[in-house]
């Protein structure tokens, strides 16, 4: 309490989508107004219909078109000053989907003398074309410093900001990110059918999910690559793929299934909002990605039971342990992620004990260690430890 009334929390997005970042934003928003906090969650409007917020949440939408530049409120600080003045925050959280972003959010919570904790989803330099100006270094070295404290999702993120971008080394604790008890709920058997009938798919049919925004870094193009080797083997039949994401890529993803004539066994969903019901109803869980922090969807995975295929990238290892099957790194060698793909898709196919026995050893793991409660409970110590 702060005085007679309970903390204020401003907690700020900068991504619109409906994935990791953005669940994890709502989880925590849900979870500390839970706990008595007054929450306030100020995002870009897009996509705002699938929040799933609580009532109590106050959500500030704002347009990204306010400024003249579309991307510019990244490190402008007028819009950032307006909803600050508008709320009145005792401490923000601020979900930064990688290190570049909200810095102008960042800057006037310093300034007012607000503090802040500061969240970072993605770590590494994959993906930047250019190096990071000098100035724009500098920045991104001071409000991590300054944010008490610093939180990377996984033991990579953390290291990642402290080799790249400025963070100091006695600065940054790791939050493992974890998820609701219901994705842990056994598998319901008659839903299953009816989902997989839903599906065009029968008894026989091994059905190999994917959960992720259509985008280079989730590795679809190793997963097409794969696809195209799996047709050549005795399984491919049974074989069927379902994708579950978005993003304005799914169009061209459609057309290079189409083109190659892969549309009788990749089902392209778009963005669904039962995820649980198709993970029950999958049998294996594929996500060969390029750059990961810490995925909800391999956790989600994992509680549902399914046996998965990944890749050792940042925060995957953290996440699996020993549980899942690991194939090659595509940031090396692109050309044997897409063979190891395939040989451990067609393993996990044709064997259903392994299938049972990694998905049991993925439960187990992820029943223990990745659950939600833990994880708002130590943003919530965090949280109230800043405002003292």
């Amino acid at each position: 309490m702060i005085g007679n009334r309970s903390p204020r929390v401003l907690m700020v997005a900068e991504t619109f989508d409906a994935y990791g970042a953005e669940r994890w934003i709502t989880a925590v928003a849900n979870g500390l107004s839970e706990r008595g906090m007054q929450v306030a969650l100020a995002r870009p409007k897009i996509h705002l219909d699938s929040l799933g917020l609580r009532p109590e949440v106050r959500l500030c939408a704002f347009d990204v078109f306010d400024v003249a530049d579309p991307m510019g409120w990244i490190t402008d600080r007028t819009l950032a000053a307006r909803i600050i003045e508008s709320q009145s925050p005792d401490v923000a959280v601020v979900s930064c989907g990688n290190v570049l972003a909200s810095i102008g959010f960042r800057e006037e919570l310093m300034q007012r003398g607000i503090p802040f904790v500061s969240v970072t989803h993605l770590g590494g330099e994959l993906g930047f074309d250019l190096p990071c100006p000098d100035p724009l270094a500098a920045a991104i070295a001071r409000v991590h410093n300054a944010a008490e404290p610093a939180v990377g999702v996984s033991d990579d993120v953390v290291r990642s900001l402290r080799e790249h971008f400025g963070l100091n080394s006695d600065r940054g604790v790791t939050v493992y990110n974890g998820r609701p008890d219901s994705f842990f709920a056994p598998v319901d058997q008659p839903l299953r059918a009816t989902v997989r009938q839903q599906l065009g798919l029968v008894d026989s049919d091994v059905m190999v999910i994917t959960v992720a925004r259509v985008h280079p870094a989730k590795g679809y193009q190793y997963q097409l690559e794969a696809i195209e080797l799996l047709r050549q083997l005795p399984i491919w039949p049974r074989l069927h793929f379902v994708w579950v994401g978005g993003t304005d890529a799914l169009r061209r993803l459609r057309a290079l299934v189409a083109a190659r004539r892969l549309s009788d066994h990749v089902h392209l969903l778009g963005l669904r909002h039962d995820v649980a019901d198709l993970l029950g109803a999958a049998d294996i869980f594929v996500l060969p990605s390029r750059q990961e922090g810490f995925p909800l969807s391999i956790i989600e995975a994992m509680a549902k039971g399914l046996p998965v295929i990944t890749t050792p990238v940042n925060g995957n290892l953290e996440l699996v342990g020993e549980t899942a099957e690991l194939i090659s790194d595509p940031n090396i060698d692109p050309a044997r992620t897409s063979s190891d793909l395939a040989a451990a898709i067609e393993r996990l196919a044709i064997d259903p004990q392994r299938r049972k026995t990694l998905g049991a050893a993925g439960y187990q793991r992820a029943s223990a260690q990745w659950r939600e409660r833990p994880m708002i409970d130590e943003y919530e110590r965090m949280i109230r430890a800043a405002i003292r």
